[in-house]
């Protein structure tokens, strides 16, 4: 029909949900760049935008020593996995809204000692010292 109006939208409706995003900043050894990096993701203006700050700083070192120790590497493997796995649960109950998004690197430094626990005290021979420096030695001396 001539001059009628444009249809209303319904009312009602409820808007369309923004979808969460995270930010994975893969850091090992950063330099200048890194704080330039951090201030452009805290500019940005995305409503659910989360940042996850993986490092190998803190894992490689650990990784490091127990090789030279003569440690298995199933037992490294294990100890490694340790806190990226601690870093996914706990994103995943601040997605689910468990927990709040700015805590997160908080909560995970304070359960990275605990949580190491758990693969020490399934292998209680090799972490204190009766598998490890028993190899050590042996490997040290020349015997295989």
């Amino acid at each position: 029909m001539p001059g009628a109006a444009a249809p209303e939208p319904p009312t009602g409706e409820l808007p369309l949900a923004i979808p969460p995003v995270v930010a994975v900043v893969v850091a090992h050894d950063p330099g200048e760049w890194f704080g330039e990096t951090l201030q452009s993701l805290a500019d940005q203006t995305y409503p659910d935008l989360s940042v996850l700050i993986v490092t190998a700083s803190m894992t490689a070192p650990m990784t490091a020593w127990m090789l030279y120790r003569g440690m298995p590497r199933r037992a490294i493997a294990e100890m490694s996995a340790v806190m990226p796995i601690v870093a996914i649960v706990l994103v995943g109950l601040s997605w689910l809204g468990v927990l709040p998004k700015d805590e997160l690197a908080l909560l995970e430094h304070g359960l990275m000692m605990p949580a190491m626990l758990i693969p020490m005290l399934l292998r209680l021979d090799l972490y204190t010292g009766r598998v490890g420096n028993t190899m050590h030695v042996r490997h040290a001396a020349g015997q295989q």
